[in-house]
């Protein structure tokens, strides 16, 4: 971009300017990781309502001579980065850092005030990966916009405010009273049933105990035993189908109800 352009644009401009040095990059990143976080970082910047016109690393090189640039790159102090920024015309100046710590990666991120020579607000954050890097920078941007001048970047405002947008077919189904399975019931209904027609009746268990009390002779008692023996028989496996078959409906009742919701 043309100097004079660049000029007029942040003199016109009712909001203030920014400079944005290189992102200065340490032991462990390639320097193309580093541009590419720092047009990243210039990205949500240039989203954010709090400033105008935003001046990139090829912008600083066309409005400082060549002796400038010299000290542009050694600048590391706040007095040295004010002195730079006043160079450049613009009120605010962001610097930036990023490396490899053991195995995770550091992001810094510094805003300086040209005017005041001080600190607005900085940012310091480590990360696992680069994924969680790329993705969190755009937070720490909205944070350090936040806690300098109250106001996130478009980006994170937009997503904080985006209306949550119910899914139809979702709210039908939460709206949809819980039910319960008719093979469930009927099941139920059956166990009931089959336990009446499989197991004997009280009055023949009865009868079947008195035969064998009253038995008189060796056959008789036998006879009776056996008759006893099978109405039991009878009645426990009467009583364990009837189980059976209503445990099965309940299951299929509670997976009804629940899945229903």
């Amino acid at each position: 971009m043309p100097v004079a352009l660049v000029l007029m644009a942040t003199l016109s401009s009712p909001k203030p300017g920014l400079a944005v040095m290189d992102m200065k990059v340490e032991a462990g990143l390639s320097q193309g990781v580093g541009s590419l976080l720092n047009e990243r970082l210039i990205t949500e910047f240039q989203r954010s309502p709090v400033f105008g016109q935003i001046l990139g690393a090829s912008d600083m090189r066309e409005m400082l001579d060549l002796e400038q640039q010299k000290t542009a790159l050694g600048c590391g102090d706040s007095n040295c980065l004010a002195e730079l920024g006043g160079a450049l015309g613009v009120p605010y100046l962001l610097t930036s850092s990023v490396g490899q710590v053991g195995s995770r990666l550091m992001l810094n991120i510094k805003l300086l005030a040209v005017e005041e020579a001080r600190v607005v607000t900085r940012s310091s954050t480590i990360y696992d990966n680069e994924d969680q890097l790329v993705d969190g920078l755009t937070n720490d941007v909205h944070k350090m916009l936040v806690q300098a001048f109250g106001k996130p970047s478009k980006t994170s405002e937009g997503a904080s405010q985006k209306p949550v947008q119910n899914n139809p077919a979702q709210t039908t189904k939460q709206l949809q009273p819980r039910r319960f399975s008719w093979l469930g019931l009927a099941l139920l209904g059956s166990s009931v049933g089959v336990f009446a027609v499989m197991a004997p009746s009280t009055d023949d268990l009865i009868q079947a105990r008195q035969d064998y009390d009253h038995a008189l002779d060796e056959d008789a008692l036998y006879a009776a035993d056996n008759h006893l023996t099978q109405q039991i028989d009878q009645f426990g496996a009467a009583r364990m189908t009837a189980v059976a078959i209503g445990a099965l409906g309940v299951s299929l009742n509670l997976w009804s109800f629940w899945s229903s919701r």
